[in-house]
């Protein structure tokens, strides 16, 4: 699951109609050369998009091959109202069934007469190399469709038992912080990440 065949996944599953992931993040709007935010206590930067999906890694995981952390965005152009939204949670979660992915939790939030239902799943993939932890949380900002991730790694053969043990340490206080934190990034403070650049180690 390299960088590449997860780019595909990710755009071509997860991003269905896009275009036709501990303590809180902090977002607010960066002057473009930061190229990233703040994450768990140290600096997560921009390293690649295809206008779909945009990548953060920390410093010293800018190899998007061989990466431990990383916060993603999606955007999804075509979910522009409650049921689109519905309709890309559904896909990806059944997406992520078709691919063996082991579905660890799911959960949505009503919708208030000022805040549009959200919807959270938490998932783990892996392969005979590596096991993956994707957190992810979709929302509705001013009529556009986004994906928020958190996603952890950890290599190895055998890594099942280790990521269990991570997953208890870290899976319930994740969620927490992913589903409460505001403000997320818009396609505009994302664009103006892309322009400044990939950040380089």
């Amino acid at each position: 699951m390299g960088s590449t065949t997860r780019r595909g996944f990710v755009a071509g599953g997860l991003a269905v109609g896009a275009l036709a992931r501990i303590p809180m993040l902090h977002a607010a709007q960066q002057a473009p050369r930061k190229a990233g935010f703040s994450f768990a206590g140290q600096e997560y930067f921009y390293r690649w998009s295809n206008d779909v999906l945009f990548e953060f890694t920390p410093h010293g995981q800018s190899d998007l091959d061989h990466w431990t952390d990383m916060v993603s965005m999606i955007v999804y152009r075509n979910a522009t109202d409650a049921s689109g939204l519905l309709n890309v949670a559904k896909t990806v979660l059944g997406t992520y069934k078709q691919n063996h992915g082991v579905v660890i939790g799911t959960r949505s939030t009503l919708s208030t007469p000022t805040k549009p239902a959200e919807y959270y799943m938490c998932v783990v993939l892996g392969n005979s190399n590596l096991m993956e932890s994707v957190f992810q949380r979709f929302v509705l900002i001013q009529g556009l469709g986004y994906a928020l991730f958190y996603s952890h790694r950890i290599y190895g053969q055998k890594v099942g038992d280790q990521m269990s043990a991570w997953g208890k340490e870290n899976g319930t206080s994740t969620e927490k912080l992913l589903m409460s934190y505001d403000p997320i990034p818009t396609v505009d403070v994302l664009n103006q990440w892309k322009v400044a650049g990939a950040v380089k180690d």
